[in-house]
């Protein structure tokens, strides 16, 4: 109980000596250190990836074995962490003005709805003239074109993976298991 009592009050006893924040609770700060040190004592069993926090490699561990616990309420839609079912909660919140008829789905952009209805006839209008991959909207052929480039100019700052597109990474970021790191 004097450990919750803290958390009320002002006082933040625990500092760390690297960039000055304060916290409530030792386990805080030692978390937060990590974040310094690069440190990941967090390991999966099944593929060796290390984390810096036990929550993310709980989230991870999900990804083998298929679980999501996080349902949607107005859809389908299923994922691993809160933060996943967040994010896409948000996403029933704009206007989706787009319904496909055949499916069901619906879409807030105009060119989301036509490539999902392309889908529906495997229409293929784009095609790439290195590999035999063809795209239903030229924008995902440009951001194929890329990948023959081997150009990855934009890269994650916790994981550094690189991405050839802007857009990826993002994704990326809002996907992975550390999109709470950044």
């Amino acid at each position: 109980m004097r450990r919750h009592l803290r958390t009320h009050s002002d006082q933040k006893r625990y500092l760390c000596a690297v960039c000055g924040n304060k916290f409530h609770r030792r386990e805080n700060l030692e978390r937060h250190e990590r974040m310094h040190t690069g440190e990941k004592p967090f390991t999966c069993g099944v593929c060796g990836r290390r984390f810096t926090r036990n929550n993310l490699l709980i989230n991870h561990m999900r990804r083998h074995t298929g679980e999501r616990p996080y349902t949607c309420s107005l859809c389908p839609a299923a994922y691993v962490s809160k933060y996943g079912l967040t994010v896409h909660t948000a996403s029933h919140k704009r206007q989706v003005p787009f319904g496909c008829l055949l499916c069901g789905m619906k879409f807030a952009a105009k060119g989301k709805f036509r490539g999902h209805v392309c889908n529906h006839s495997l229409e293929r209008l784009h095609a790439c003239h290195l590999c035999p991959a063809n795209f239903i909207q030229k924008y995902h052929l440009r951001s194929h074109l890329i990948t023959h480039s081997n150009e990855n100019p934009h890269r994650c700052n916790v994981c550094q993976k690189a991405f050839g597109r802007r857009p990826a990474l993002v994704k990326h970021i809002r996907v992975s298991e550390h999109a709470e790191e950044h």
